[in-house]
C-alpha cells in the first residue's frame, strides 16, 4: 500500500501545484509561464507512465508495456521549460550569444541521448537525466549568488525563490541517482527500484515548493536580474 502511494506520488504530487494554479492568478510574474506549462505537461506524462507500469494491477491490458519514452520525454521537457524559466528570470546572462550556443548544444545532446537510449536501453536515459540535472543545478546556484548580491529582504516573497529552492533540492538529490541508475538496474533491479523511490520523494518535495511559489501573493514585483 505504502509502496503504491510512493510510486503514484509522481502523479498525485503534481496536484499540489495544480491546486495553486487553479486558485491563484500568476499573471503578475511573467516568468511563471514555463512553470505552468511544466506542471500540466508533467502531470500528463506521469499519468501515462504510471498507467502503463501499473496496468496489470489496474486490470487493464495495453499494447504498450514500456513507459521509458514518457520518462525520457519528461526529462527533456523539464530541462527545456526550466531553462525557459531561467531565461525569463535572468535575461542578461542567459541571452548572451555565446552562452545561447552552449545551452542549445546541451539541450540537443540531452534530446539525442533520450531518443538513442529509448531504442537501445530498457531503462531511463542516464545521460539525458544527468545532463539536465547538472545544468539546472548550475542555474540554481547562479540564482542564489545573484540573490545574495542583491540582498533583497523580500526574497522569500518572490515565487522564483521557492521554485528555484524546490528545483535545487530535487536536482541535488537526483543527480547521483540518475548518474548511476543504469548501473544499479543492471546489477540489481530491486535496488534500482528502491533508489527510484528516493527520486519520487524528492519530486514530491519539489512539487510542494512549486505550489508555494505559485501560491505566493502577486503584490511583490519580480527581481530584475542584470
Amino acid at each position: 500500500m505504502i509502496d503504491s502511494i510512493i510510486v503514484w506520488s509522481e502523479v498525485w504530487a503534481l496536484f499540489i501545484p495544480v491546486v495553486f494554479l487553479a486558485g491563484k492568478k500568476t499573471n503578475s510574474f511573467y516568468y511563471l509561464v514555463p512553470i505552468r506549462f511544466y506542471v500540466w505537461t508533467a502531470l500528463f506524462l506521469n499519468i501515462c507512465a504510471n498507467i502503463i507500469s501499473s496496468q496489470k494491477s489496474l486490470g487493464i491490458n495495453l499494447p504498450w508495456h514500456s513507459n521509458i519514452i514518457f520518462y525520457n520525454i519528461h526529462s527533456v521537457v523539464r530541462l527545456f521549460l526550466f531553462m525557459w524559466f531561467f531565461w525569463m528570470l535572468e535575461p542578461y546572462f542567459i541571452r548572451k550569444s555565446g552562452f545561447k550556443i552552449v545551452v542549445f548544444f546541451i539541450l540537443l545532446g540531452a534530446l539525442i541521448f533520450a531518443i538513442y537510449e529509448f531504442y537501445t536501453e530498457n531503462v531511463i536515459s542516464s545521460y539525458s537525466y544527468s545532463i539536465g540535472s547538472s545544468l539546472l543545478l548550475f542555474f540554481c546556484i547562479k540564482y542564489y549568488l545573484f540573490s545574495i548580491k542583491q540582498s533583497d529582504s523580500g526574497l522569500t516573497h518572490q515565487p522564483s525563490f521557492w521554485i528555484v529552492t524546490g528545483l535545487g533540492l530535487f536536482v541535488v538529490v537526483t543527480f547521483p541517482i540518475y548518474l548511476f541508475y543504469k548501473v544499479a538496474h543492471i546489477q540489481d533491479p530491486f535496488i534500482a527500484d528502491n533508489i527510484w523511490r528516493v527520486q519520487n520523494i524528492a519530486f514530491l518535495v519539489m512539487c510542494i515548493f512549486l505550489g508555494i511559489g505559485l501560491g505566493k501573493s502577486s503584490g511583490y514585483k519580480p527581481l530584475q536580474h542584470d
